[in-house]
């Protein structure tokens, strides 16, 4: 069984707003989910601020962490980390912030990095994926992330796994039972179905009959799949055939779901998680994601 985060690690960073830096909302956001998640799994948090930007009042020195912006800055991080009981350390880094979160991740050997999907200054159709922070770290990260949507609250009770039937399949189902169980949720898994060899059957005199029983053919073997990557653990078990990005936004809102788990890597359906499909994906979700890496034996 998948085991629950024990180390996360949460990236902030301060933003120029008239004569002070601030701490965004949608980051404030983000830590606020991760505290909760830490206090009822006993995880460890580094609260990381990664200054991406020139400012004349950071001076020009990395190591230049005495000043009063960075006083004010601590103060600020020392506030936010006041806010939960789970054990959480400061750490500054300067740097780009997706490069800088997983150095921090490995430094650490953490188990989960989680991010904000946006900033509030982004556009719309850049406001997700395009060159964010987000998208960049979903690519490079060998752990796994955690991208907390601005709208998702707490507390994290359904929790869907996205899955194909390829191995990594029983990595996300496995992960969405073990938080389930720890904070208790209910498990959803959803595997939407394809039917490659239906073109080539029209052709077939009794071509309905045949499709209709090739179709079920194909759902019978996906449910015996699914059932037996289960387990004991309790899960409601979806199918369409419909496009995952299409399928899994109704899924989420027809059953009020939480938290979106899925995997970085999978077979035709899931495909190219870090590319298109997955922005497509998480741009129409209205739930948080949390993505999966497989571990590299």
């Amino acid at each position: 069984m998948h085991d629950v985060p024990q180390r996360i690690v949460v990236g902030v960073s301060a933003e120029p707003e008239a004569d002070e830096l601030t701490l965004s909302a949608c980051d404030r956001h983000t830590f606020a989910h991760v505290a909760w998640l830490a206090e009822r799994v006993d995880a460890e948090i580094h609260l990381v601020h990664v200054i991406d930007f020139i400012d004349e009042r950071l001076g020009e020195e990395e190591d230049n962490v005495d000043g009063p912006v960075k006083a004010a800055l601590r103060d600020a991080l020392e506030a936010l980390a006041d806010t939960t009981s789970a054990k959480t350390e400061i750490v500054f880094r300067r740097g780009k912030p997706w490069r800088q979160l997983i150095a921090e991740a490995e430094a650490w050997d953490a188990d989960l990095i989680a991010v904000s999907p946006r900033r509030e200054s982004l556009g719309l159709t850049d406001r997700i994926f395009h060159g964010s922070t987000a998208a960049r770290v979903l690519r490079r990260s060998e752990r796994s992330v955690w991208v907390v949507d601005r709208e998702a609250h707490t507390p994290i009770e359904k929790v869907l796994a996205l899955v194909d039937g390829s191995p990594v399949s029983q990595l996300v189902l496995d992960a969405a039972g073990a938080l389930t169980q720890a904070l208790g949720g209910k498990r959803y898994a959803l595997r939407c179905l394809d039917y490659p060899e239906d073109i080539s059957m029209k052709r077939l005199a009794d071509a309905e009959e045949a499709i209709a029983e090739y179709h079920r053919a194909v759902h019978d073997k996906a449910k015996a799949e699914l059932d037996a990557l289960v387990g004991d653990h309790p899960c409601e078990v979806l199918f369409s055939e419909d496009w995952v990005v299409r399928a899994a936004p109704k899924v989420i809102e027809q059953h009020d779901i939480d938290l979106v788990v899925l995997s970085s890597t999978s077979r035709t359906g899931l495909a190219d998680l870090l590319g298109s499909t997955a922005e497509k994906l998480l741009q129409r979700s209205i739930a948080s994601a949390w993505v999966v890496q497989p571990k590299n034996d």
